[in-house]
């Protein structure tokens, strides 16, 4: 059996061969990477450490959803860097799993592949109560080099783990990998953080999740039909979105209108005639539309510049039993107009199918391409397409109070249906508010939109350094008339 950590030599010298170098430049030039605190507390992964001064750090989702944090230093050619995660620990049977198991197979796991290594750390370390294991190893960049020669012996790397028990067979994983020249002068240090880690039990992880995904239920029973259709006025509303340049100077990014109606499912397409719907489709709902142009880089002289548009269309039940939206990606300017479309349909649960089902499809003319994907949701709350647009004066006509909750969505920039968790704070006297969404607990670069009392967009900021401001349509053509963009 594999070794749950190691399921492949190669990848582990391949992230010895780029080095601490690399991890730490990837690390620096991130928006997601600040400097740690005295003590830094990871909350998606229930651990806390003291890292070495001067550490920066970032947090991303592996594929399965759960959190690995980075740390490094913040140098030019860091010397050493860390990677904390989750990660369950071979299935013994009958017998208990332990730190030094997952050590001894990691061993097993080099000799098998045979990798030339020495090991340098191999002990017991005992972590907030819990027996850990620290195994360190130093091993060839490049396996193929061979033994190398007394004068130039082959460039080498450690790498290796601190192993943490959670709760039976759930471990908590501290990778080090470090340049072997400094090793000696580095271990004392990071001997010293890795004696700080707190790791919380696992019944605190699943608490927290509980608590906040059932606060996003509470929010979600609030979205009420009479709510909805308070919200859906059929007012045009837009919205520039633009970016500063790091000389201070405004790039207009694009701009995008917003509008709500109440409608039924039907008319999800505009050319459908209302008078001829069947039965089925003059299910009640909100329609939201959405007509946006984003703009490109500068084009080079000569060249034939082009834009994008995009034309949204998303349908809710007023009951949110489900939803359903097409959309149209076109590059204007370019002769041949390609475009990417793609539909969404959440289907109810039925008697054959007792949870809500999600189907995307995206395909291509130009490509002759069509992708299906499909989800069935687990059993926690669902924000719609219409609810996502909508959030503010949703939660303005809630009145919600400050706090955390958590719910799923269809996230189209990833494709998939992920969890979101939502900041929600009161922004002084005005009665307006502000919201944060995170992708995880840990995100330091979320989303942050603030509303006015009455939940409309007064500033949206993006982690890529956009900017979405609310503005008249009449002052948006001004603005873009005077710099020469594409108003038609």
């Amino acid at each position: 059996m594999p070794h749950p950590f190691l399921l492949a030599i190669a990848a582990l010298l391949a992230t010895l061969a780029i080095g601490p170098r690399a991890v730490g430049q990837t690390l620096r030039d991130s928006p997601k990477a600040p400097a740690a605190a005295e003590r830094l507390t990871l909350r998606g992964l229930g651990v806390s450490l003291e890292p070495p001064p001067g550490t920066i750090w970032t947090v991303r989702l592996r594929e399965d959803g759960a959190p690995r944090a980075f740390l490094s230093e913040p140098t030019e050619t860091p010397r050493w860097t860390m990677t904390i995660e989750p990660f369950e620990a071979t299935d013994r049977g009958d017998l208990p799993c332990e730190a030094i198991d997952e050590a001894i197979d990691y061993l097993e796991a080099l000799r098998e592949d045979k990798v030339r290594f020495t090991t340098r750390v191999n002990r017991p370390f005992e972590v907030d109560g819990r027996s850990g294991h620290l195994l360190l190893v130093e091993v060839p960049l490049d396996p193929a080099a061979g033994a190398g020669s007394e004068s130039q012996p082959p460039a080498t790397g450690v790498t290796g783990f601190l192993v943490v028990p959670r709760a039976g067979r759930d471990f908590v994983a501290f990778r080090l990998v470090a340049e072997t020249t400094a090793f000696e002068s580095i271990l004392p240090l990071l001997e010293r953080s890795l004696a700080t880690i707190r790791v919380d039990p696992p019944e605190t992880l699943v608490f927290w999740e509980s608590d906040v995904l059932e606060t996003g239920r509470q929010r979600l029973s609030t979205f009420t039909p009479e709510r909805l259709l308070e919200i859906a006025d059929g007012r045009e509303r837009w919205h520039r979105v633009r970016r500063a340049t790091p000389d201070g100077a405004t790039v207009e990014v694009g701009a995008f209108m917003v509008k709500a109606v109440s409608a039924p499912r039907g008319l999800l397409d505009p050319a459908r005639d209302p008078e001829s719907l069947r039965v089925s489709e003059k299910e009640p709902g909100i329609l939201v539309s959405i007509e946006a142009r984003m703009l490109p880089p500068e084009t080079s002289p000569g060249e034939q510049p082009t834009w994008l548009d995009v034309s949204l269309r998303a349908w809710l039940a007023l009951d949110r039993s489900g939803e359903a939206w097409s959309m149209r990606r076109t590059i204007r300017g370019d002769r041949r107009e390609p475009s990417v479309a793609e539909t969404g349909v959440r289907l109810a649960p039925s008697a054959g199918q007792p949870r809500p089902v999600l189907e995307v499809i995206e395909s291509s003319r130009e490509a002759m391409s069509r992708e299906p994907r499909r989800w069935t949701l687990p059993d926690e709350p669902f924000l719609s397409q219409v609810e996502a647009v909508l959030l503010g004066p949703l939660l303005a006509a809630a009145n919600a109070p400050a706090g955390e909750f958590a719910w799923r969505t269809y996230d189209r920039s990833l494709g998939d249906v992920t969890r979101r968790l939502e900041v929600f704070a009161r922004a002084g006297d005005s009665g307006g508010f502000e919201v944060r969404t995170l992708t995880h607990p840990d995100d330091v670069a979320p989303l942050l939109q603030r509303f006015d009392a009455q939940g409309r967009l007064v500033e949206r900021r993006d982690p890529d350094g956009t900017i979405t401001e609310a503005i008249e349509l009449e002052d948006l053509r001004r603005l873009w008339r005077s710099k020469g963009l594409p108003l038609e």
